[in-house]
Parts: C-alpha cells; sequence; structure tokens
C-alpha cells in the first residue's frame, strides 16, 4: 500500500477528544462488503457515536464516568471494496498496545484486528446468534459468516469461546464437536459465564448485536429469534472486566432501526470501557 491510511474525522463517542495519547482508543471501520441479508452496517459507526450524545456518561454497573476517562476517538478508517484487503488499511500500530474498541461494520472487521493483535491476547470471546464457523459462504473465506472459523485458525480452538449461539449449519455444528470447541446457547448461559470466569490472560471481546433478541435488538443484519438479554450480555462484560484487551461491536444496521439498537450498542461501548479499565 502506497503511504499511510487515513482516518475520517466526524462526530466524536461521548466525551472523547481526538488527538492521543489517551487511555483508551476508539475507532470505527464502516466496512459491510461481506453482509449477505440486509446490508447497511457501514452507516453504524456514525450511528452510534450519534446515538452517544443521548446517554448518560455515568454508569450505574460500574458507578464510573466515561467523562473522567482519557478517551480518544481516532474517527473511521477509510476502508477498501474487500475483506482480503482490510488487514492492509487497518493501522493499529499507534494503539495496539493500549486497550481499544472498534465500531463495525459487519463482523468480518474482526479478523484483521484478531490477526494483529494476536500474540497481546490469551483468548477470544464472541458473543453471537451464529457459529460463524463455515469454511465459506457465498464463496468468500473472510466474511461474516466465517469469523469464529478464521478465529480458530488464528488462535486454536482451545482459545475460541462462543457465547449465545443458536444458529448454525450442520456442517458448522459438526466441526465443533470434532474439534471440542467452547459454544454456549442462550439456555446454557450460566455454565457459559462460568467458562468465562476461568479464562486468564488479556482477551479480545466481539459482541455482534445478533446475540441479542430481536426484541431489544431489532436493528441487525442477521436478526435471530430467541436470544438474551442486554443484562445477559452485561453479565459477560462485567465477568471480564480488567481482562478485556480490545472490543468491538458489530452488525448494527441503522437502515432497520428506529434508533433504539443504535443507543443500545452506545451503551455497551460505554460500559465495556468503564468496566475494562
Amino acid at each position: 500500500m502506497d503511504g499511510p491510511r487515513k482516518w475520517v474525522k466526524n462526530l466524536n463517542f461521548l466525551c472523547s477528544k481526538r488527538e492521543p495519547p489517551g487511555e483508551f482508543y476508539l475507532v470505527g471501520i464502516p466496512f459491510d462488503y461481506t453482509s449477505t441479508y440486509r446490508p447497511g452496517a457501514r452507516f453504524a459507526p456514525y450511528e452510534i457515536r450519534k446515538a452517544s450524545h443521548s446517554i448518560e456518561s455515568f454508569s450505574f454497573y460500574s458507578k464510573k464516568d466515561l467523562c473522567e476517562v482519557d478517551l480518544v476517538d481516532l474517527g473511521d478508517l477509510e476502508v477498501p471494496s474487500s475483506p482480503e484487503l482490510l488487514e492492509e488499511f487497518i493501522a493499529l500500530d499507534e494503539i495496539a498496545d493500549s486497550k481499544f474498541a472498534v465500531l463495525g461494520g459487519d463482523h468480518s472487521v474482526t479478523l484483521p484486528i484478531l490477526r494483529k493483535i494476536r500474540d497481546r491476547i490469551e483468548s477470544y470471546v464472541q458473543l453471537d446468534a451464529h457459529l460463524d464457523m463455515r469454511e465459506e459462504y457465498l464463496g468468500e473465506k473472510f466474511g461474516h459468516a466465517s469469523v469464529a472459523r478464521r478465529a480458530v485458525e488464528i488462535l486454536g480452538e482451545d482459545r475460541v469461546l462462543l457465547m449465545g449461539v443458536r444458529s448454525a449449519s450442520k456442517e458448522e455444528y459438526r466441526f465443533c464437536l470434532e474439534r471440542g470447541i467452547e459454544y454456549y446457547p442462550p439456555e446454557d448461559w450460566d455454565n457459559g459465564i462460568e467458562s468465562i470466569s476461568s479464562l486468564r490472560g488479556e482477551v479480545y471481546l466481539s459482541i455482534d448485536l445478533d446475540v441479542l433478541d430481536p426484541s431489544y435488538a431489532p436493528g441487525v443484519g442477521n436478526p435471530e429469534p430467541m436470544g438474551v438479554s442486554p443484562s445477559q450480555v452485561i453479565e459477560v462484560i462485567r465477568t471480564l472486566g480488567k481482562k478485556i484487551k480490545a472490543f468491538d461491536v458489530v452488525e448494527l444496521n441503522p437502515l432497520f432501526d428506529s434508533g433504539i439498537t443504535s443507543v443500545l450498542a452506545a451503551h455497551l461501548v460505554r460500559e465495556t470501557i468503564l468496566l475494562s479499565l
């Protein structure tokens, strides 16, 4: 690639500033070229930032205030039209040693980040309605339907844990059984929390908003009924706490949202930042 990638400056997240250095960093990756049902996640970073200004900076969960965090919002990364090229466009060198959050985008944005920080984390936890263990989907190996499969290849099956899963192909199901990959559907949430609490070292947390029941989060790319509640997602975040090295919030689709999912996403970003510090 010729030269450093450009950051597009737009609306700031609540209480954030623009320029480094900082205690916690925030970046947006408005990429949804692998979306297959309801494209539109490329508009999510702006909508999450916009929604953040409708919520309080103080958290009842952590009893902390986001405005007391040295938060730097670098803006949105200019992105290519191919998931294979996405890693070359993601410049994380200046923040990889710090804690940071990513606003997606479809779930494919997780993979290049995971590859860049693989040596800085011990585990990968994915909250998702889907197993995302397809070898490929519609000819795409690096799309949103193959994120967890690629994560297993990057980190190994013993370092990947999925929560909230309730949708998969037969092939994905068999793959997980054969490889002994840990996954917990909503009805087995307590056992999943127990497994998460036993994790050691730093963790990358990926929050696909379709893990939530559509009654809470209708504005997602691939909604699935019989999901979990926001309180259950907060339970995971609180359990991981300071083990969270970095996290993303992905698959918000503002085109199918009244605003409620964007506000919920902004809340989850606030809570995860505060509970991880």
